[in-house]
C-alpha cells in the first residue's frame, strides 16, 4: 500500500504536465455540418469534434507529418497527414488531415519533409478554416 501511493505521489507531477503523443487517426473523429464547394477548392462547414478530441483541445501534443510550405518566406506552413501528392488541399484528403503550424522560433523546412512536432493544440470549429492549429510548434528531435 505504501509503495503504491509512493508511485502515485512520485509520478504524478509527470503525467499530469507532460505531453500526449498523438496519431492522425486520432483527429479523424470530426463531423461537419455541410460541405461546399468554394472556388477550385471542396470546404467544410462548422465542425463538431468527439469528445476525445475535445479532450485534447489546449494540450500540449506530440504529431508527426509531412510539412507543407504555404509561405516559405513569411514562415506559414501546414503540417499534413499525407505528402503534397495526396494532400488535403489537392483534393485527395479531408481537412481534418492538415493542421496549421504556429512555429516557436521561425524556421525553413521543405516540401514533404517528415517532422515531430511537440505544441499546443487548439481547435477550430469555423468553417473556411483548419480544424487544427499548434501554437508554440517547436521540433522534436
Amino acid at each position: 500500500m505504501l509503495r503504491s501511493l509512493f508511485l502515485v505521489v512520485w509520478f504524478a507531477p509527470a503525467l499530469l504536465f507532460s505531453q500526449q503523443k498523438i496519431s492522425w487517426d486520432d483527429l479523424k473523429a470530426v463531423k461537419y455540418d455541410k460541405v461546399e464547394r468554394v472556388g477550385p477548392m471542396w470546404w467544410y462547414g462548422q465542425a463538431s469534434f468527439a469528445s476525445q478530441i475535445q479532450q485534447l483541445n489546449g494540450k500540449e501534443v506530440i504529431i508527426q507529418g509531412y510539412i507543407l510550405p504555404l509561405d516559405e518566406t513569411g514562415g506559414y506552413y501546414v503540417l499534413s497527414r499525407n505528402p503534397y501528392s495526396t494532400c488535403f488541399f489537392c483534393g485527395a484528403a479531408g481537412q481534418e488531415s492538415v493542421m496549421e503550424l504556429k512555429l516557436e522560433k521561425p524556421q525553413r523546412y521543405s516540401m514533404d519533409q517528415v517532422v515531430t512536432f511537440r505544441g499546443i493544440l487548439t481547435l477550430d470549429n469555423r468553417a473556411m478554416s483548419l480544424n487544427y492549429h499548434l501554437s508554440n510548434a517547436r521540433q522534436v528531435k
